[in-house]
């Protein structure tokens, strides 16, 4: 299994000239999965009887109510800043499959501020762009997050954070980290960085593992996709 280190722009290119890109992916496993665990939802009794009525009154196979989509918000952070950068954006454009999972989903990319992402025509957009050559500092972006807290944070928003926790030795705010994981559901962070480099260096992630809900190793395709099925 490849590490996600080793993913490249010609990789995700390649995953999103596919059929359904690798949207196409979670949609047949992840949100699926859930549903045939669950049974499609509930016994729609009166689908039943009317099912079983039409076969003299034998019960035949159990008829379930369709399922909603779940009663959560989603807000990715994405760290787009060195080796992580194609990492990051496989993940959005996977997590951009799942939106039907969840009532809102609202997807950023970060370096040293905040910037809204989509994808166009198969390429990641930010919105402001961003310098791709300036230093990582996620203190201040969850400062700039903290600030736009009661627009996209609410008891259902489910912090989705991936990123190495490198921060320039720059104040880590893990105090915010904190106080915006309260505010919502929970707070996940997946980090794709090799675990023997976790907490070396100017790695700031022993903080900010502390507030959040898990800490969740993805430095292959594999532990990427385990991580972000945690999240469906």
């Amino acid at each position: 299994m490849s590490p996600v280190s080793h993913i490249t722009q010609r990789s995700v290119s390649c995953l999103a000239l596919c059929p359904g890109g690798a949207q196409t992916d979670w949609r047949a496993t992840h949100v699926p999965l859930r549903l045939r665990i669950a049974g499609a939802g509930r016994i729609d009794f009166r689908r039943t009887i009317r099912a079983s009525l039409q076969r003299g009154g034998a019960l035949g196979d159990l008829r379930f109510r369709a399922r909603r989509p779940r009663h959560l918000d989603l807000l990715i952070l994405a760290d787009v800043s060195g080796s992580v950068k194609y990492a990051s954006t496989l993940m959005l454009e996977i997590v951009a499959g799942a939106t039907a999972s969840f009532r809102r989903v609202r997807s950023f990319v970060y370096i040293d501020r905040l910037a809204e992402a989509s994808f166009e025509q198969g390429h990641l957009v930010t919105t402001p762009p961003l310098d791709l050559y300036s230093r990582s500092d996620f203190g201040r972006v969850l400062a700039e997050l903290w600030d736009r807290r009661t627009t996209l944070i609410s008891r259902a928003t489910v912090i989705v954070i991936m990123g190495d926790g490198r921060n320039n030795r720059r104040p880590a705010r893990a105090d915010l980290l904190r106080d915006l994981a309260r505010l919502g559901r929970c707070a996940l962070w997946l980090i794709p960085e090799p675990q023997v480099r976790w907490h070396t260096g100017d790695s700031a992630i022993r903080q900010y593992a502390r507030e959040c809900s898990a800490l969740i190793p993805c430095g292959n395709l594999r532990e990427l996709e385990r991580g972000l099925a945690r999240i469906v």
